[in-house]
């Protein structure tokens, strides 16, 4: 199942997103999603793209990311995130593609560790 949602949406993304576990895309990008991502995402394990790029979330990201395992793309940038990204992220090994330009918040992280942990 894929939920594509371009320009035109507006809100939070609420904690129930969590209950369709059977998605394998969710594609959020170019809307206007504020607040924190819910820590529910965790629950989407059959997610491969999740793309939330061009929105106005903040906050963290939820270390419950890590345990989406099946991800290959993973789009946050263009957000308003702040903090570091969790370690968690080292768990996605099939990750192929991680879009975190132009994060003016995010504290440093260790990006030779997470490519190690992805190889």
């Amino acid at each position: 199942m894929t939920i594509t949602a371009y320009k035109g949406f507006t809100g939070t993304l609420p904690t129930e997103i969590g209950s369709l576990t059977k998605l394998t895309s969710l594609t959020l990008n170019f809307n206007d999603f504020n607040g924190t991502l819910p820590s529910e995402i965790g629950s989407l394990t059959n997610l491969k793209t999740f793309g939330v790029y061009w929105n106005r979330f903040n906050g963290t990201i939820p270390s419950e990311i890590g345990m989406i395992t099946a991800l290959t793309n993973l789009e946050l940038d263009e957000n308003a995130f702040t903090g570091k990204l969790p370690s968690e992220i080292g768990m996605l090994t099939k990750l192929n593609v991680l879009w975190l330009s132009t994060w003016e918040n995010l504290e440093h992280f260790d990006c030779y560790q997470l490519l190690l942990r992805c190889l």
